[in-house]
């Protein structure tokens, strides 16, 4: 989103550093999650199909965001697909988030119960 209302390229460019570094930070950790959370025989597969639809989804946007460039200007294209990366990637965080809080207040939960009847013998 910086990149587009920045007042010169070489803002611009640091910019675009700034975000393939925290694009290259993310992709790290959401690799290294998948290979700690996936069986070791099926992550070949996993990652074959996450590659899949990633190259799918970047050539459907490439195309939607030609078709809507032929209506916008850049600015403002780049701009909107900014904030729809950076909300979706709020709502899906948070989304996340809460999911894990419940999982472990669900865990913290049984485990009690299960504790209660031994503490009463």
């Amino acid at each position: 989103m910086l990149t587009s209302f920045s007042p010169s390229i070489t803002i611009t460019a640091l910019f675009y550093a700034l975000s393939t570094v925290a694009g290259g930070m993310g992709n790290a950790c959401l690799r290294t999650l998948i290979m700690q959370h996936v069986h070791h025989r099926n992550q070949g597969r996993f990652f074959a199909m996450e590659g899949t639809l990633c190259n799918v989804l970047l050539g459907i946007s490439m195309l939607a965001g030609g078709w809507l460039l032929t209506f916008a200007e850049p600015r403002i294209v780049g701009f909107a697909a900014g904030a729809f990366v950076t909300l979706s990637s709020l709502w899906i965080g948070r989304t996340i988030w809460h999911a894990a809080k419940a999982e472990k207040k669900k865990t913290t939960l049984s485990q009690k119960s299960v504790a209660e009847p031994d503490s009463l013998l």
